[in-house]
């Protein structure tokens, strides 16, 4: 496999020959690199090396650079040493959304159930992108709790008024867990009477019955048969296609 555009073997055997002591040098390098090819070949190399001093490339993140920083967590990625999880804590906060969304990609990879109260503050982060990506993380760890977090996003009132495309991103993570209380829950979803904001609302129950669909609940058709002659046109097309068997 190619790494930054260097053979595998050519890039370990040159790794093997630095030692602990280069990585606050490559790390430097980053802050002045403008070229992608050559960038790529730097993070190559550090994830190398880094691998035998962790701790090391952790000080990266202390830098004033956005860019430095996310390049670091993406190494810490990378070699995925679960002791990088405290370092990541400590800077998942960063101002630069870039770095808020590199770092929770990290968490979701590395992380497990004591992160999770990190990943929740991300899911009402200021940018769309990143909520996205704290809930995906969340369910790549895949646990029982991280279930019940995304399911309580789901059914909070501020989900309501997300963009649809958000929503879908949203509904999308819960795809993994195929068992009967996520089931109930997207039914309740799918069948809730709403008397205010109905377009964001429709919105919501149009996901909840698609994924219903793509889960193939026993009582799917029933709600589709609800729905197939609604005024809102998500609500229709769905119905109507999960009832042509789509």
């Amino acid at each position: 496999n190619n790494r930054g555009g260097i053979p595998g073997e050519l890039l370990q055997k040159f790794s093997s020959l630095l030692n602990s002591n280069s990585i606050p040098h490559f790390i430097s390098i980053l802050d002045t690199m403008n070229d992608i090819s050559s960038r790529r070949i730097v993070l190559s190399i550090l994830t190398e090396v880094g691998r035998n001093d962790v701790a090391l490339v952790a000080k990266g993140l202390n830098s004033r650079k956005w860019y430095v920083v996310r390049n670091v967590v993406y190494v810490l990625r990378q070699i995925g040493d679960k002791s990088s999880v405290q370092h990541l804590i400590k800077i998942a906060g960063h101002h630069d959304k870039r770095v808020r969304k590199e770092v929770v990609h990290a968490l979701g990879e590395m992380g497990s159930d004591e992160v999770l109260h990190i990943l929740k503050e991300h899911m009402s982060d200021e940018v769309s992108s990143v909520r996205i990506a704290a809930c995906k993380a969340a369910g790549q760890m895949g646990t029982e709790l991280s279930k019940k977090v995304i399911l309580e996003q789901i059914g909070s009132k501020q989900f309501r008024d997300k963009s649809f495309a958000e929503k879908k991103e949203i509904f999308q993570v819960l795809y993994r867990w195929k068992e009967k209380d996520v089931i109930d829950f997207l039914v309740k979803i799918a069948t809730k009477r709403v008397f205010f904001k109905r377009v964001k609302n429709n919105e919501t129950r149009a996901v909840a019955m698609q994924y219903l669909g793509l889960l193939r609940a026993d009582n799917v058709r029933q709600i589709a048969e609800r729905y197939k002659n609604s005024s809102n046109t998500l609500l229709r097309t769905q119905a109507l296609e999960i009832l042509r068997g789509n």
